[in-house]
């Protein structure tokens, strides 16, 4: 693993890793199989951005500016068998130095359909501070000669005031499509599913909190196609499976 600059800790990583595992006994030669179910029919584009969404999350476990994994191909992700009636593709990979990686990639596969916050409501408010912005610039000549009629005073205390209120609307406008274009993690709606998780129920709490973040930090990486990934993800993805090979 090498999470360069990570805010997660190298000790809640490999400690997430054992308590997926917690309850399989694991021997030299022994074998990790990652089974992704998936529904179909499905589009084949869409298969090859999820297929590659992937291969770039393993790939930064590995290297974190996947420079290295790319000139590698002994190291990259393999698809060992693909499985019809459910169409199952299935990775598998001998427990060695891979038993981390390839946990925190089910780890992120699992949570990748409730991890990401939907930007509808940062849409609907760009929109509306958009609107009033442009209302108050259309009202700035209006409220001008208006205030020629009046006192000397109110006009020049209406020269400093409508540009301000403007310009609070444009700093609105832009700190609102910095969010919209973010990725934000649902980390409220992670904790409730981790409760649940059975495969993370022995993990310490202090650990379980640094999930939320590990995601962040992985997802954020692959911010330019996770909208379509996560569609794919939920509408085709039936179930991620991680287990020793029997």
């Amino acid at each position: 693993m090498n999470l360069i600059k990570s805010k997660v800790s190298r000790n809640a990583v490999e400690a997430i890793s054992k308590a997926i595992f917690s309850q399989e006994e694991f021997h030299y030669y022994d074998k990790i199989e990652l089974v992704i179910v998936c529904d179909y029919p499905f589009v084949l584009r869409e298969l090859v951005l999820y297929l590659k969404f992937i291969d770039r999350i393993y790939g930064r476990l590995l290297d974190w500016n996947l420079h290295s994994y790319s000139q590698k191909p002994y190291e990259q992700l393999k698809i060992s068998e693909v499985r019809t009636g459910s169409f199952e593709l299935v990775i598998l990979q001998e427990v060695g130095s891979y038993i981390t990686p390839l946990a925190i990639l089910w780890l992120v596969l699992k949570y990748l359909p409730i991890a990401i916050k939907t930007t509808s409501e940062a849409t609907k408010n760009f929109s509306d501070s958009y609107k009033n912005l442009q209302e108050v610039r259309h009202k700035i000549p209006a409220e001008s000669k208006k205030l020629e009629t009046e006192s000397y005073k109110n006009l020049q205390e209406a020269k400093y005031i409508i540009p301000l209120q403007a310009e609070k609307l444009h700093r609105e406008i832009i700190k609102i499509d910095e969010e919209t274009l973010s990725l934000r993690v649902n980390r409220k709606q992670i904790e409730l599913e981790l409760e649940e998780d059975e495969k993370l129920k022995t993990l310490e709490e202090k650990y379980k909190k640094q999930i939320p973040q590990l995601l962040k930090e992985l997802l954020s990486k692959e911010k330019k196609n996770i909208a379509k990934v996560r569609k794919f993800a939920i509408e085709h993805i039936k179930k991620i499976k991680i287990n020793k090979k029997r």
